[in-house]
């Protein structure tokens, strides 16, 4: 869904609440991974080259 698309899209579709790691990396937190004994948030990594996104991977906080 957001492969192949712009940095500015990705903000209109998601939001500005996301952290910057740098200019092609950035991170938007998804909330907790429900579970009882759960307490890390997941996040999703977006990748950009030349401001098009080429990988988004879910990781855990």
């Amino acid at each position: 869904m957001l492969i192949g698309k712009t940095r500015a899209e990705v903000v209109q579709l998601l939001g500005e609440d996301f952290y910057e790691y740098n200019p092609e990396h950035i991170a938007y937190i998804l909330g907790l991974k429900p579970g009882i004994f759960s307490i890390d948030t997941d996040a999703l990594d977006i990748i950009f080259k030349d401001n098009v996104v080429i990988k988004v991977k879910q990781h855990q906080t």
